[in-house]
């Protein structure tokens, strides 16, 4: 635990975050694969709402663009 605030000081915010993962991977095991699940269970969602959100805005830009 002691590298992780060292890692996001220094702005090495990947490995701070892999780092977190790890640790409440292997101190709460349960909790993890609970969230773990819900992150793939909410994808499908998630993926449309990104694609609903980008579509208006990509169209606007194409359309500036020429």
């Amino acid at each position: 635990m002691l590298f992780v605030p060292i890692a996001h000081r220094i702005g090495l915010y990947n490995i701070k975050k892999e780092m977190e993962d790890r640790v409440m991977q292997f101190c709460d095991p349960e909790t993890y694969a609970l969230i773990e699940q819900k992150i793939i269970e909410t994808r499908k969602d998630r993926d449309k709402y990104t694609a609903d959100f980008i579509r208006p805005n990509r169209k606007e830009s194409e359309r500036k663009r020429f």
